[in-house]
């Protein structure tokens, strides 16, 4: 990756606004890096990156960014926004095709009644519950970008 892939558009970290002190921690973020201030806060970043963007964001719209490099970035915010969406419809898509798979199972296993069918059957119910849920909240993640977009 090249320079032009590294986004260091501020000072403070994304994710507990601390300072970054040296170079930071640079994160993986589609074919972009972001910086933020400790391996801590990158683990963070990784684990719900559209939670942080979405709250830089909203400083910048908001001007509530006393970081004037952060609030002149509205086109790597962008960018990052169309980034995520683009995991998260692909997080979104694996998803369905796994809930459409699960509910398959089920349907063949209702034919059968012995008790390790049941069980089985059970289990995968509990996988569909949770998938379901994955599913909206998926649904709810690209929508809130989507609506991020039309504000950058």
């Amino acid at each position: 990756m090249d320079a032009d892939h590294h986004i260091k558009c501020h000072t403070k970290c994304l994710v507990c606004d601390w300072q970054i002190e040296d170079d930071g921690i640079k994160v993986e973020f589609g074919d972009k890096k972001v910086t933020v201030c400790s391996s801590e806060c990158g683990d963070k970043f990784k684990k719900a990156p559209t939670k942080y963007i979405q709250a830089a964001l909203i400083s910048i719209f908001l001007g509530l960014t006393s970081n004037p490099a952060l609030a002149a970035s509205a086109d790597e915010a962008y960018k990052l926004i169309v980034a995520e969406q683009g995991q998260l419809v692909s997080r979104y898509d694996a998803t369905a095709r796994y809930v459409d798979e699960l509910e398959k199972q089920i349907a063949v296993l209702k034919h059968d009644y012995s008790r390790e069918v049941k069980t089985a059957e059970d289990e995968l119910e509990r996988q569909l519950t949770l998938k379901s849920r994955e599913l909206t909240d998926l649904k709810f993640q690209i929508r809130d970008l989507e609506q991020a977009l039309k504000k950058v």
